[in-house]
């Protein structure tokens, strides 16, 4: 019988031991959706916007609605598509009591990033309060570069906005630099005005007005750190300028208005958006850069609101504007 207690008093006693703790996984990292092109990035119920490319991913400014905060983070995927296999948040991973957002996302080469920073209280829809900054993937909050976006032309028109970021070949940052501010006479609406081309020194701080560039809305790298441009007053003639000098020179003509540029395996290609039988549909059309002769279209369904080449190939990242949401996908060119 004592044999028997002894037993049955060693069985309870292990049965309320402690077990190991439960260990959550984190699910695999999944490839592309699928291999034909043109191929979805993103599915985020979301905005992803503003896309730029590394070697080996691209980088895009990511809005979830379900975030109290309203945070707009960084959002990483290969090239190739598949699986977001980072977020970087202002102040992590959880909502706060700040809207903070990035935006404008600019790879360097070294591995730095420029961006715009917004922070702004939860709700606000204030174009104010707006950083350039440059830093370190890995700690997007201590900034190498911290600019307040209140710049002033040699004319003294003042600037509140920057869109089209980018690293110029020379190491210096580029964008349209124009006016920014709310419209509400239908609604609340975000009005960017561009002004001029300008850049930024990242390691001074400084501040220029690209000789040449007055009215420029949209912009990209030539050959030989030269400048590829459009005028407001003006959308169909891509032009060059030289930045050493500020002489521009005619390239060639978009068959229709362009509303951004992007350079796609060494062309620079102009992306024309319309509305067919009532849907909207973009046409990308790409010109020689010695003739300015237009080589090639391509019909895209929905409106494209920045064009990202990858680079060494005819692929291209485009951020598609349909009915509500804002998507990345990847095409190629013909």
């Amino acid at each position: 019988m004592r044999a028997v207690l002894a037993l049955a008093l060693a069985i309870a006693l292990s049965a309320c031991e402690h077990s190991e703790p439960f260990a959550v996984r984190a699910p695999g990292v999944l490839g592309p959706a699928g291999s034909t092109l043109p191929l979805q990035l993103t599915f985020n119920v979301g905005p992803d916007q503003m896309p730029a490319v590394t070697p080996e991913s691209i980088v895009y400014s990511t809005l979830d609605p379900d975030r109290a905060d309203g945070d707009r983070c960084f959002g990483y995927v290969p090239l190739s598509g598949g699986t977001r296999f980072r977020t970087t948040c202002i102040g992590g991973p959880f909502a706060d009591d700040r809207q903070d957002a990035l935006l404008q996302p600019a790879p360097a080469p070294d591995g730095r990033i420029a961006f715009v920073r917004a922070r702004d209280p939860v709700g606000s829809r204030s174009v104010g309060g707006q950083r350039l900054q440059v830093a370190h993937p890995d700690d997007i909050e201590n900034p190498q570069l911290d600019l307040s976006i209140l710049f002033t032309l040699p004319d003294g028109r003042r600037l509140l906005g920057v869109r089209e970021l980018q690293w110029t070949a020379a190491g210096v940052l580029r964008f349209v630099a124009g006016h920014e501010f709310l419209d509400t006479s239908d609604g609340v609406d975000t009005v960017f005005v561009p002004l001029a081309l300008a850049t930024v020194d990242p390691d001074v701080g400084t501040f220029r007005q690209v000789g040449g560039s007055d009215d420029a809305f949209t912009h990209a790298e030539a050959p030989g750190g030269a400048i590829w441009f459009l005028r407001t007053d003006d959308p169909h003639h891509l032009r060059l300028l030289e930045p050493a000098t500020g002489v521009v020179s005619a390239v060639g003509s978009f068959a229709a208005a362009v509303t951004t540029i992007g350079v796609v395996d060494g062309q620079p290609v102009g992306v024309a958006n319309g509305t067919v039988d009532g849907s909207p549909r973009a046409t990308l059309e790409w010109l020689d850069p010695i003739t300015g002769a237009t080589t090639g279209s391509l019909i895209v369904s929905g409106r494209v609101r920045a064009v990202v080449g990858v680079p060494n190939s005819r692929r291209v990242v485009l951020e598609v504007e349909r009915s509500a949401s804002r998507d990345l996908w990847l095409f190629e060119l013909p």
